[in-house]
């Protein structure tokens, strides 16, 4: 499994609105403050923002930037005080560019693209690692016996999914044990990973192959279906259990009791999901493991 990574900055605001509060003090003045708002100016500023020009202000993207320098521009007309204020001022007034939607008023959107530092004062700036999967994803099983293995390929989307949310790529190639369900503490002492000689499993540098959901899933009588308890059917819940055991992977196929149609039909309106871009904090530790 491959994934293919890039770092940018990201910039974070705080806007906070109030409305319907009485404060036991108002300053002096604020009817003036409320002269200069007026709905043309909110409509104009909304219209912007949510326009399809800013092709969604997607974490990364330009139009995200363009609407965090959009904001901060209009906090500067407004006379709001910078938190980060770096002491520095611009030497010259650069040429702001004009980026106007269909229903906003020209003349209310300048932002400065040449100088984008003007800003700085009022963005909290971080580094995000953006990732995402290639299309050379493939799973396949070798089963070896003797002298001879046969080798069993799957298609991505089509055969399997992956939920994996560490930024870096990966090739396997491992031993795989079969964990029952993945449940470690069940109903009534009910254990995968105790197995039949009373000893722990060890998954440890392995790949874990379990079913989903739980044990007599279809059975109303069951403890487990009586118990109505999500993590025992949640993939990730299973893959903390298992990376807690030191495993690097879990597979988790359709239990033979539910029926459940193919992955592209089961999980067609979520495709997308699987192959999205992942936005992660470099150096933040994360447990994770691929679930497949």
């Amino acid at each position: 499994m491959r994934l293919h990574g890039t770092r940018f900055t990201a910039f974070l605001f705080s806007i906070i609105v109030l409305t319907g509060i009485t404060f036991s003090q108002v300053p002096e003045g604020y009817e003036k403050g409320l002269s200069t708002i007026s709905k043309e100016q909110l409509m104009n500023n909304i219209s912007f923002l949510a326009s399809d020009s800013l092709k969604g202000r997607f974490t990364g993207e330009q139009g995200n930037l363009i609407a965090a320098m959009f904001i901060a521009q209009k906090f500067k007309d407004y006379g709001l005080q910078p938190v980060f204020t770096s002491g520095k001022k611009s030497k010259k007034k650069e040429e702001k560019k004009k980026f106007v939607s269909e229903d906003a008023d020209e003349s209310e959107i300048n932002v400065n693209l040449n100088n984008q530092s003007e800003y700085d004062e009022y963005f909290q700036k971080f580094t995000l690692k953006k990732s995402k999967l290639c299309d050379n994803n493939k799973l396949s099983v070798v089963n070896s016996y003797n002298d001879i293995s046969i080798t069993k390929n799957f298609s991505y989307l089509n055969d399997f999914l992956i939920q994996y949310e560490v930024p870096k790529s990966t090739n396997m190639t491992l031993p795989l044990v079969f964990a029952g369900y993945g449940i470690a503490k069940g109903e009534n002492g009910y254990n995968d990973y105790i197995g039949e000689n009373g000893k722990e499993i060890d998954v440890k540098n392995k790949i874990v192959l379990m079913f989903d959901g739980h044990p007599r899933i279809n059975d109303s009588s069951s403890s487990f279906v009586k118990a109505r308890k999500p993590y025992y059917t949640n993939p990730l819940r299973k893959a903390e259990v298992a990376a807690e055991r030191g495993a690097v992977a879990i597979i988790v196929v359709n239990s033979l009791y539910k029926n459940d149609p193919p992955i592209s039909i089961k999980y067609s309106n979520l495709i997308d999901s699987f192959s999205k871009d992942i936005f992660t904090l470099p150096g933040l530790s994360n447990v994770k493991i691929p679930i497949i």
